[in-house]
């Protein structure tokens, strides 16, 4: 879903930061997008990257590796809607995707179902 994600966007020339967590033992990296060579380079990372504990959304590890930037938009990938969500607020406007078959919307905040049926529709609907 990320990485589809990200190859639209980066299709549109939009340039972006990619946040992983886990790669390479630190914790959260910051890395960013500007070109294709730039996503070319990031998707071994992303594909290694750890989705951490079950049950935990990393955000506390992400806060901490945007060190205090914003940014206008923020995509949030996840299965779940992690109650933690709203820390992220204060980074930039959030936009939350949920993946997989079973992703279930919950809470009050707008998100996008990104199931590999559907997730063609989603790009194409969603607004960056």
């Amino acid at each position: 879903a990320v990485v589809s994600f990200c190859l639209a966007v980066t299709q549109e020339e939009i340039p972006y930061s990619v946040v992983l967590c886990g790669a390479e033992d630190i914790g959260c990296v910051v890395r960013d997008v500007s070109s294709m060579d730039d996503l070319y380079s990031i998707i071994p990372d992303m594909l290694g990257s750890s989705p951490g504990i079950v049950g935990m959304s990393g955000i506390a590890e992400c806060i901490r590796a945007l060190a205090g930037k914003r940014y206008p938009l923020i995509a949030y990938f996840s299965d779940w809607v992690p109650a933690e969500i709203a820390e992220l607020n204060g980074m930039g406007k959030i936009t939350l995707f949920l993946c997989g078959e079973n992703a279930e919307a919950g809470g009050d905040m707008p998100c996008w179902l990104f199931s590999p049926a559907g997730y063609r529709q989603s790009l194409h609907d969603v607004t960056i």
